[in-house]
Order: C-alpha cells, then structure tokens, then sequence
C-alpha cells in the first residue's frame, strides 16, 4: 500500500391519459420482486461451479507464492529485482497458459537522495477472455513492488503482506479460474511502481478509459496477510459510485466462501491503486485486511512470510474468486443475448409524466425461444423481472409511472425451448440514451 436532462413533449391531457391508461401488459411492474428466477437446475449449477472455484484455493500455493516474491530480497520498483519479479509473474501466469500481455511505463523516483526520471516498470496483465461477451471486463488486481524504511528498500524489502499477499492471491485466483470459461472477460494485473505514486495504476486506468474499455468493476487486493485479531475480518473500501461492487461481493461471499466483511464508503482512501479507476470514472474497490494499516512490520524489513495468517489470506482469496466468477458469469446453455442498447425519453402532460425505455438486443447464436428483461435502480443489483412470460421479440418497451425521475438499469436473458434461462445480458443504462 502506498505511502501516501430528460427531454420532454407536452401533451393534451386526453393524449396523456390514452398513454398512461394502458401499457402493454409484459411492461407492468415487476410480479416477482427480489433476485434474480432462473430455470431450479441451472441455478444449482452455478453455484455448484463458484463454489467450486473458490474450494479450489490453496494456502500451501499461496503460502509459496508469497515466499517466491519474498526471495527477491526487494521489489522495491526503482530496482532491477522489481522488473525480475515482474517476469517470473509473466512466465508463472503463462505456465496456466493464460494470455500475457506487459504494460511498460517510466516514472520518476528518488534513489540515494537523488530525483531520477524515466525509471522503467510494468504492469503484467493475464487475460482470460470472454466467451459471449468479451468486451465486459472484470479487473482483479493487486501491486507486486515493494518498499521499506530507513534507506534499506533498494537492497532489503521483503513485502510479505504489502503486497505479496496481494500478489500471491492472483497468481492463486488466476490458477482457479485458468480453466473456466465466462460469459464476460476477466483481466488479472499486477501493478508495477504502486509505492512510488500509484503509477502502475494509474497508467492502466488511464488507457483503459482512452480505449474506451468497458470494465464492469475493478477489486484491488492490498495487504490482505495480517491477522492483528481473531476472527480477522475483511475491509472493504468503495466509494459512493462503487457501494453496489461492495455489495455484490459480500453476497457472493456469503454464498460461496463465507467469512467476516465490513463495508466502508470512504472516497477520501485512495492510497492504493483502486484511486485510479475511480478518478477514471470507473467502480472500484479496495480489498485490505485493515483500514488503517495496523501490521506493525509495515514498510519495514520484517515484514515477512512467517507473520502472515494463512488461513486469512485463503479465505480473502477464496471470498474474491468468488466475486470475479459472479461478476464475470460462469458460462453455461443457453447463451445470454449481446448488444443491448436503451433509449430512454419522457412524455409529460399537465396531468402526469411517464418515462419511457425502449430496449433492443441481439438474440444468442441459434436464437431463443423468448427473453425476459429485469430492471434494478441500483447497478449490478436487485433485478427485478418485468416480464411475466417471455416475450418473444427482440424488442422491450418499458414505461415508468411511479417515479420516473430515477435512474434505471436493464439487463436481459434468453429463454430456450425447454425453459432454461441463460445469465444476464450486460448491463446497460437506461439514461444512457437519454433525449
């Protein structure tokens, strides 16, 4: 961890009450409020498969990757031991045959009292790409340089818990998922010169909003090592626009790889490289053992392996391959539709306003036999269906009475003959297409 407007046409009152009388009967409010109906079968199986996933995670493997980082004797990025770690992170991930791609930058840092600029680093980026939907993408992240006090960080900083804990945890996570397949693409980076300013980061954060990168939510795992108690419980750090990503992961903990959790909204924690993507206007959150740091071998040469807790680092890696297999969506018949797109405008009378959302999406190879669409006020959570029975276009008018002024959010499933219904389409606004 680093140191540091509708638009609107008015109306007639008798053309407004023609249009607020009758909305077609598929677009009435929810009938089923809550989570999410899918076929009994292909529910067990989902959670059947994240279960899996997270059983799958080892300390023993955890344990040895913190002590392969911890051998550098310093990650420290202004040395040649950090770009050594930087490759044994690209062969380990391309071991689980996985993509590799590096992201090199320069950054300036102080070495022997001395500004030096255009110091090399890298961010090494696995990918395991989507299988319906590839351009959605979960980031799963964590810093591997490291650094310690008293002039020792260019020769000793052994960053057990900040952050080979951190580290070791997607090098495990990336291992867990290798093999699996996901509706939406999972990127898996280690940042490069995080203690130096967030540089790694912030350069990622940055492409990846010039590029236009739809990354549907960023987990940043920052010491996560320490026990100072027991139970030892997780922090989690969002801010306001990205509580919905705290949520979601708690939920696929508790369902998957149960352990403790406090949520915090604090906007004002941006010591780690999750401040990035929030300034990039994407949701994101930090993972961490405590907020404030109480492990009292922080940023010093003692901190080492043998003061980790294990355990606790297997439950935080095992609760966060939980929540990046429910947010990329494990893979399964039938496929869930692509490219849907909202068109949201308003239609006020003296009398009354509806707000009204035209959906359209792509049907999945080989079509379906009908979709529902689900709408939620919060991103990514409590989807409530609208459709009573599937309807069997590729097309969705929804009409809001009761409180049109709020956002609202649609995703979409497909419906095959036999009834089974597939994940979620991708999410999309419906003030997107706001006129």
């Amino acid at each position: 961890m680093t140191r540091a407007p509708a638009w609107r046409l008015p109306l007639p009152a008798l053309a407004a009450a023609w249009l607020l009388a009758a909305p077609p009967p598929s677009a009435q409010e929810p009938s089923q409020p809550g989570g999410r109906e899918r076929a009994g079968r292909a529910a067990e199986a989902d959670t059947g498969t994240i279960a899996a996933i997270a059983a799958r995670v080892s300390p023993e493997r955890l344990l040895d990757g913190v002590l392969e980082l911890e051998s550098f004797q310093t990650r420290d990025a202004t040395t040649s031991a950090s770009r050594s770690a930087a490759n044994f992170l690209s062969d380990y991930f391309a071991g689980l045959g996985l993509q590799v791609g590096h992201e090199d930058f320069t950054f300036a840092g102080t070495i022997d009292g001395g500004r030096v600029p255009d110091l090399p680093s890298s961010n090494v980026i696995a990918t395991i790409p989507g299988t319906v939907s590839p351009d959605e993408i979960v980031v799963i992240g964590a810093h591997y340089d490291s650094w310690s006090r008293g002039g020792t960080a260019r020769t000793l900083a052994p960053g057990a818990d900040d952050n080979g804990s951190g580290t070791a945890a997607i090098m495990e996570i990336a291992r867990v998922l290798a093999r699996r397949r996901f509706d939406f693409t999972v990127r898996i980076v280690a940042f490069g010169a995080e203690e130096y300013g967030l540089h790694g980061s912030r350069y990622h954060a940055d492409r990846a909003r010039a590029r236009g990168d739809r990354i549907v939510g960023v987990v940043n795992l920052d010491m996560i090592g320490y026990a100072d108690r027991a139970p030892e419980d997780l922090d989690l750090v969002v801010n306001a626009a990205s509580e919905w990503l705290a949520v979601r992961y708690a939920g696929a903990a508790g369902r998957h790889a149960p352990m403790p959790i406090v949520r915090a909204v604090a906007p004002q924690e941006r010591a780690s490289d999750h401040a990035p993507f929030w300034d990039n206007g994407y949701s994101a959150m930090l993972a961490i053992e405590d907020g404030p740091v109480t492990n009292p071998h922080y940023h010093t040469t003692a901190d080492t392996a043998d003061t980790l807790d294990l355990e606790f680092a297997a439950a935080v890696t095992r609760a966060t391959a939980a929540g990046a297999a429910d947010l990329a969506q494990p893979s399964r018949s039938p496929a869930p539709p692509t490219g849907l797109e909202a068109g949201t405008f308003a239609l006020r009378s003296p009398f009354a306003r509806v707000k009204i959302t035209r959906l359209a999406w792509t049907p999945p190879p080989g079509g379906a036999r009908g979709y529902h669409v689900y709408r939620s006020t919060t991103p990514h959570l409590d989807y409530r269906r609208l459709t009573t029975e599937p309807v069997g276009s590729a097309f969705f008018e929804d009409r809001v009475l009761e409180a049109p002024d709020l956002s609202y959010y649609y995703v979409v499933t497909a419906v095959d003959a036999a009834g089974a219904e597939s994940n979620y389409s991708p999410e999309v606004s419906g003030d997107a297409g706001a006129r």
